[in-house]
């Protein structure tokens, strides 16, 4: 396979490489995405794919890319310079980012809804998308989100299930807007809930809500919020979001089976 690309100096290199930055995804409405598998699973998504990048030093001879999109060959060393992974496997692709209003969301009559107010971890925003699309959540909502849903952390947590769910990113008040105007309850799992979450109600109409690492959730989706507590042992008296969320998440899915 011939290389289009073999010096780490190329303006097309350094344009890529650039879309590690928030600001330059920002301007230029592209992110990356990484790894073969993930790439495929995005192309699937029906998520608009701008560039293939193949290193084939890396990547080898596959029978075919997983688009059909442009492609461009690069060197091994141009290549290392625009990825993010320890043992990268020679794919990536410049994705064009999606948007994310929450206008744009379209719930069912019993929507599952997973709140993310606050997160500042982006390898636990990623973990919770790719719960999010394994529990069959209908939307992710970031309220008033540090994180950028396009930080190559986040994407690579998600392993590919980046969009597999619709997100929405909005204000915190916004996001409570949205939740009365749909008529969807939240529940947030806290230690000083008076029942457990196997056995606390559960509507039919539900939103999660998982809250910063440090700070746990505002007063204003606080507020009228259902709460469970989720039962500890030992002498750890908290779980990582990720985890908690991964929790609450399997709760809904086991009560509607």
């Amino acid at each position: 396979m011939t290389v289009d690309i073999s010096a780490v100096t190329n303006p097309r290199i350094k344009t890529w490489a650039a879309l590690r930055d928030r600001k330059h995804r920002n301007s230029s409405g592209l992110f990356l995405v990484e790894g073969f598998r993930e790439i495929q699973r995005m192309a699937g998504l029906d998520i608009a794919i701008d560039t293939l990048i193949i290193a084939p030093d890396l990547a080898g001879d596959p029978d075919s890319p997983p688009t059909t999109v442009r492609s461009v060959t690069v060197g091994e060393a141009p290549f290392e310079k625009l990825s993010y992974r320890q043992n990268p496997d020679g794919w990536l692709a410049v994705v064009e980012q999606p948007s994310l209003d929450l206008d744009r969301l379209s719930i069912p009559a019993n929507p599952f809804v997973v709140v993310i107010e606050g997160l500042e971890k982006p390898g636990n925003l990623g973990a919770i998308l790719r719960t999010a699309d394994g529990a069959g959540a209908d939307a992710v909502i970031l309220a008033d989100s540090v994180i950028d849903v396009f930080n190559p952390n986040v994407v690579r947590a998600a392993q590919g299930s980046l969009f597999a769910v619709p997100i929405a990113v909005a204000t915190t008040e916004e996001t409570s807007a949205w939740l009365d105007g749909n008529s969807i309850d939240l529940l947030i799992a806290t230690p000083e809930a008076s029942t457990t979450l196997w056995e606390g109600p559960i509507g039919d109409r539900v939103a999660i809500l998982v809250g910063a690492e440090h700070g746990g959730v505002s007063e204003v989706l606080r507020l009228g919020a259902g709460t469970v507590a989720i039962p500890m042992a030992g002498t750890a008296d908290s779980l990582n979001a990720a985890t908690a969320a991964a929790l609450l998440m399997f709760e809904i899915v086991r009560r509607r089976q």
